[in-house]
């Protein structure tokens, strides 16, 4: 774990949905969040969001939807897919904003299960060399 991280940073794939306001009108959009922790995540979508943007984050956990403040931290391309089909998909770092300690535990808590998941899947399947 990077020494300036707070909480571990899980890799998953989870819907998450996602609205801001940009010169007073509301933007919508829908991405996959690709890793996680207690203090933020980073997700993919076809919108590039700016830097210090606060943005409301709904994340689709197995148990049930969060919603979330956050506030972009960085925004770069992820994948380009060819100039005929147009398709940039971009990489958004967001930090937690007003997170209460019940939020923050629910996440930590999806990291530590699902950490533990792919443990146990390890030690039940190992790798034959």
């Amino acid at each position: 774990m990077n020494r300036n991280r707070k909480f571990i940073r899980l890799d998953t794939c989870l819907k998450c949905e996602y609205d801001y306001l940009r010169a007073g009108e509301e933007i919508k959009g829908e991405g996959v969040v690709l890793d996680i922790s207690g203090g933020g995540v980073k997700m993919v979508s076809k919108e590039r969001i700016a830097v210090n943007r606060e943005t409301n984050l709904t994340l689709e956990f197995p148990d049930g939807a969060l919603k979330i403040k956050g506030e972009v931290l960085k925004s770069k391309i992820e994948w380009y897919i060819s100039d005929e089909e147009k398709k940039t998909f971009w990489a958004t770092s967001l930090t937690f904003k007003d997170i209460s300690l019940q939020e923050r535990k629910k996440i930590i808590q999806y990291v530590h299960d699902c950490a533990q998941e792919k443990r146990e899947a390890r030690y039940k399947n190992p790798r034959k060399k």
